[in-house]
């Protein structure tokens, strides 16, 4: 994947152009994305979000300009967390989270904190903010499958289901994509069953997704490659 074209030139033309400088940074952190975050792209990102967050354009007041400031924070505390400075990390993502903004959007930078002290051990905090985006919520589906990860991945034991019904309550809003988000979801939860060893349940939920999935789709090849893997599972461990 390459950067869009006119972005770069855009911002040689117009140097001066805040659009062009925040558009970049957003192309730059796809790229570093998905190339897993080397090095050379994390300088460069950092530079570009240095100089982006000293433009006093993000000190004003009106919501356009808050959004981009927290964007820009939140990139930069992801980059952070990926090049290992957790302190950086912590203080970016804190300056987002007290923004004037919806808390659909704050929901975001205690997801990022949350990752940062589960990653730590932080239990404690972990579990704060956690709690915190339970009581932020947020319409972005992607928020609460990260959320839901999250809860398995670090072992967090809550007898709850809130993030099912947040999720459910999310894309009953926006009801053209029910399938497609619940399939993502049901495959979500079958990963979680896997690594708590309940393959049983695991295949109902794969299985589920697999009904939902559109037949031609990618996410359905997905599904049935997982689902491979459960049964295959299964016979190993008998």
């Amino acid at each position: 994947m390459h950067f869009p074209p006119q972005n770069c030139r855009y911002i040689h033309q117009k140097p001066w152009s805040h659009d062009a400088r925040y558009l970049l940074v957003l192309n730059y952190l796809q790229k570093a994305r998905e190339q897993r975050f080397p090095h050379h792209l994390c300088s460069i990102l950092n530079r570009l979000i240095q100089t982006a967050l000293s433009n006093e354009l993000y000190s004003e007041t009106e919501i356009r300009h808050q959004y981009r400031h927290f964007q820009l924070l939140l990139c930069a505390s992801e980059i952070s967390l990926q090049c290992g400075n957790h302190m950086s990390c912590i203080t970016d993502a804190k300056k987002a989270s007290q923004l004037v903004l919806p808390d659909d959007y704050l929901f975001f930078a205690h997801l990022l904190l949350g990752r940062l002290y589960a990653l730590k051990g932080d239990r404690l905090n972990f579990r704060k903010e956690y709690a915190k985006c339970l009581e932020l919520r947020t319409d972005c589906h992607i928020g609460w499958i990260c959320l839901k990860l999250m809860e398995c991945q670090y072992e967090l034991e809550i007898d709850s289901n809130a993030i099912d019904l947040n999720f459910e309550e999310c894309i009953k809003r926006d009801g053209n994509s029910w399938n497609t988000w619940m399939a993502a979801y049901n495959l979500v939860r079958g990963m979680n069953l896997l690594q708590k060893r309940d393959l049983v349940s695991a295949e109902e939920f794969v299985a589920q997704a697999c009904s939902l999935a559109d037949f031609e789709s990618c996410l359905f090849l997905c599904h049935g490659m997982y689902l491979l893997w459960v049964r295959a599972s299964k016979n190993y461990l008998a």
